[in-house]
């Protein structure tokens, strides 16, 4: 196969059918490979799918810079994305995350500012917020309530799951701006009615209701519900552990030979304990990213 240039490779992941770990014989578990994007994680797809809409519609130039604040994942995507139209990027990320993500955001030519990790990221966003009012020509893409989020994956991710199966049950995958969990989970309901969709989500989070508390999960829950989600929307919560997500992780490395991070273990510890429930069906969750980016967090040690 033959490409023209790296943004192509974005989207069109594998699912791979999950085996082992207790799983039932009559159950089918799949897990989308999101961690194949070029930039090693889901958010890629909605980084190029933004941008190249904010500049087909003349709402970002070549001009203009990206103030964003992130946990990472979002800001690599925006990043890359951000290299096919020649635009300046600036990044907030609290410090309680990975290392790597801001050390990568940098090799891509981004500009970093690092926020106390135990003032979350609503501390973070305000700071962005006041980032970009200060500058001339700067935007915001607002993950956390931009539309586009959500319709990325609706109309790409869900389509590509759609194609693959011709039947699913339930929809298991947690959320952080929670386009993810909100766009796959609307797009799979036009083909398969009757889905259940399962939202994963650490204790401590009060995305899934609950006591907020400090919690681990890096990409998953959150202490504040972003605007894109429609809790109406969500037929179950599963609430999951750190250590839950951790050990998985480590398990999914020791059996299925793929480092991933954490919040890709609590996707499938969840779909794991929905199979053994269930018994028979088929499930889909998402391997969200790559897990070598988080080697400073000692998960397989």
């Amino acid at each position: 196969m033959i490409i023209e240039n790296t943004f192509q490779l974005v989207a069109n992941t594998p699912l791979l059918r999950i085996r082992g770990f207790g799983i039932p014989d009559q159950v089918e578990l799949y897990a989308k490979l999101e961690m194949m994007n070029p930039c090693g994680g889901i958010k890629d797809r909605i980084g190029l799918y933004i941008l190249d809409d904010y500049v087909s519609k003349g709402i970002l130039t070549p001009s203009m810079t990206i103030v964003e604040a992130s946990a990472g994942n979002t800001a690599l995507a925006v990043a890359f994305a951000a290299i096919k139209y020649g635009i300046k990027t600036i990044f907030v990320i609290p410090d309680k995350f990975a290392v790597e993500k801001r050390v990568l955001l940098e090799a891509l030519g981004a500009k970093v500012m690092v926020t106390p990790g135990n003032l979350g990221m609503s501390h973070a966003i305000g700071v962005a917020d006041k980032i970009r009012a200060s500058m001339e020509n700067a935007i915001s893409i607002k993950q956390f309530e931009n539309p586009l989020n959500a319709e990325a994956h609706r109309e790409i991710t869900a389509k590509e799951i759609k194609e693959d199966l011709n039947r699913l049950d339930y929809f298991v995958c947690g959320g952080g701006s929670c386009g993810t969990f909100m766009g796959i989970s609307s797009g799979l309901k036009e083909k398969f009615e009757h889905l259940k969709s399962i939202l994963v989500d650490p204790l401590g989070s009060v995305l899934g209701y609950g006591d907020p508390h400090p919690f681990h999960i890096e990409g998953l829950g959150n202490f504040f519900v972003p605007a894109i989600l429609d809790r109406d929307h969500v037929d179950e919560v599963f609430k999951i552990s750190d250590e839950q997500a951790k050990m998985m992780t480590r398990q999914i490395a020791k059996e299925l030979g793929l480092f991933v991070g954490v919040s890709s273990g609590a996707n499938l510890f969840a779909s794991v304990e929905i199979a053994k429930q269930i018994k028979e069906g088929v499930i889909v969750t998402v391997f969200f990213d790559r897990g070598e980016r988080y080697l400073s967090q000692s998960i397989y040690q």
